[in-house]
């Protein structure tokens, strides 16, 4: 019976491929897609939204503006797009949620430390991030509005839950634990604002900056265990 010849007549239930030169055009359209995001974040972050055009992305991504139109529509599709894209990439990098499984198999403090350490990282792969953060939330608006509701304070309220366990735990100094979130925040974006003073200098500075820099952190705020009870 095992022998037997496959019936013709028989559906077959294997999931259809995609032909080849398909298979080509979506990839084509994936890499086309992340350039023009890229050089959409780029372009925010040196102009603002107001003075930012789809023709001077288009450019910069080395594609004809008609092509950025096509993938996101209008300049706002693009820039909500673009805003999506790139914090989600720092949320893949969250803790899990406090009370999760995740969660109990760590000690809040290498929670804390571990997600600050990715941001570095990928703060030092993308500095155009923090600036156009920086436009962005410098002044009130919708779109300020919406990155706060949808990215920043989800973000916030998770990481400041571990913050304020590790501050009970003695890990971490007390205090406001908003406040202290901050700090961190602040300390790991550095890199964006001293890229061009590292720079001028000749020091070292993109992804070969991040070990020293996160070594300074790493003794300065995680490594010392100063708050611990007696």
């Amino acid at each position: 019976m095992d022998d037997a010849p496959p019936d013709p007549t028989a559906a077959d239930t294997r999931p259809a491929r995609a032909p080849a030169n398909l298979r080509k055009e979506q990839a084509r359209s994936v890499e086309t897609r992340l350039a023009i995001l890229g050089a959409a974040l780029a372009e925010f972050a040196d102009h603002g939204f107001d003075r930012a055009s789809t023709r001077a992305i288009g450019e910069r991504a080395g594609l004809h503006h008609t092509l950025v139109s096509y993938h996101f529509g209008t300049k706002e599709g693009l820039w909500r797009a673009t805003a999506e894209h790139f914090f989600g990439q720092i949320h893949a990098g969250l803790p899990p949620p406090p009370g999760s499984a995740q969660a109990r198999d760590a000690e809040a403090i290498d929670r804390v430390r571990g997600f600050f350490r990715r941001l570095l990282a990928f703060i030092a792969d993308h500095p155009s991030f923090h600036h156009f953060m920086m436009r962005e939330t410098r002044q009130a608006g919708p779109r300020r509005a919406w990155l706060m509701q949808a990215f920043v304070a989800p973000m916030l309220t998770q990481v400041v839950a571990d913050v304020r366990a590790s501050q009970a735990e003695g890990d971490l100094p007390p205090g406001d634990p908003v406040l202290l979130y901050h700090v961190l925040l602040s300390l790991v974006t550095g890199p964006a604002a001293l890229a061009t003073p590292l720079a001028h200098f000749g020091q070292i500075e993109g992804q070969d900056l991040v070990e020293p820099y996160w070594t300074l952190v790493d003794q300065l705020v995680f490594r010392r265990k100063p708050f611990r009870l007696a």
